[in-house]
């Protein structure tokens, strides 16, 4: 089976911190059954600005090929001060870039590659700790808002469609946000938040969101239409990027352990790969059992072919952990794009 299409690869200058990444880690982190009833006045809470510490960049690749063999080709790096988290094509000529705190809209030329065209910035007061973005059916985008804990619908105009809250009966009640509230202003910072979402993703029927938490470690879905939830599995501590193969199976990353985890219609573990990275930030579906996998440990891009444990592709991106290294190496080497590997997407296309 042939496939071509764009792949999006967003990087960050913040180097991966296994002391930080670990399970161990997170449950020190976030076990305290108290933690929300603990949290500090809401106006006492300090600006988004103090958090935002990191420059980011994103690779979009051409990639072709079949299940024994692939090519990639770089058709163009954006390197911003600001640091980008996701990005996906919305069309065949339209990027939308979400960065931590806002949205870019831009128009994409394949002669120019180099060349992006800015058609709008999005902001909006709930606009924090944004992770991911995915476009719906109904041509408009979600978003996997942490600060918020909430998926938010937006249309490509930027207007914010409906809040979607990670419910209280499951994860606990923190802050009591609304759509007035200015997260800028009074950012509500991971040990605040009651999930920590980081995907919102549509199934293939469009009747759901589903949605991954890294806090609980669970994987979730609104129903699209009634916006009701349901828990599908919890347990995976740190976990990241739930979306729907095309088989039919959900399947998201199990970061701190290295695996992609699929489930079966029980929602029952039926599958684990394993790569070696002590922090897998995201795999995504190029082909029926070809996935590439972002391992942020070691900055690298793979792709597999996970029925014959091929190895198709691999890049390793060089790192400057020394905080004077990485500013001289951003100012002298414009093809520096970070320190880790973060979000991915792919779009089949003819190009």
């Amino acid at each position: 089976m042939k496939f071509n299409g764009i792949l999006c690869l967003t990087h960050s200058s913040r180097v991966t911190d296994i002391t930080r990444c670990s399970i161990n880690a997170f449950t020190r982190r976030y076990s305290d059954p108290l933690r929300l009833k603990r949290l500090p006045p809401f106006h006492t809470l300090r600006p988004e600005k103090d958090y935002l510490a990191y420059f980011g960049a994103l690779s979009i690749y051409n990639v072709h090929g079949d299940q024994e063999a692939l090519h990639l080709k770089c058709l163009s790096m954006l390197r911003d001060k600001h640091k980008i988290q996701h990005a996906i094509l919305f069309d065949h000529e339209t990027i939308a870039i979400l960065y931590e705190s806002f949205l870019k809209i831009v128009k994409f030329d394949y002669s120019k590659p180099k060349t992006f065209k800015l058609e709008r910035i999005v902001e909006h007061p709930l606009f924090a700790g944004l992770h991911s973005i995915e476009k719906t059916h109904n041509n408009t985008l979600l978003i996997s808002a942490s600060a918020a804990d909430s998926v938010l619908e937006i249309s490509i105009s930027g207007k914010l469609e409906r809040t979607l809250p990670m419910p209280k009966e499951y994860y606990g009640e923190g802050y009591k946000i609304t759509h007035k509230t200015d997260l800028h202003k009074h950012y509500i910072a991971n040990d605040y938040q009651t999930t920590h979402i980081n995907m919102a993703s549509m199934t293939k029927d469009k009747k759901y969101i589903l949605v991954s938490a890294l806090i609980p470690g669970a994987i979730g879905r609104f129903n699209y239409e009634t916006e009701e939830y349901d828990e599908i599995t919890r347990g995976f501590l740190g976990c990241h990027g739930c979306r729907e193969a095309s088989d039919g199976r959900i399947y998201f990353s199990d970061s701190v352990n290295g695996n992609i985890v699929f489930l079966n219609k029980k929602n029952q573990v039926a599958e684990r790969y394993g790569v070696r990275s002590r922090w897998l930030h995201d795999a995504v579906e190029i082909s029926p059992r070809i996935f590439s996998f972002t391992l942020s440990d070691s900055n690298s891009l793979e792709i597999l072919n996970l029925d014959t444990g091929r190895k198709l592709y691999r890049k390793k991106y060089p790192k400057y952990p020394n905080r004077i290294i990485e500013k001289l190496m951003c100012a002298i080497n414009k093809n520096w794009l970070g320190n880790s590997t973060q979000f991915l997407s792919f779009k089949s296309y003819d190009v």
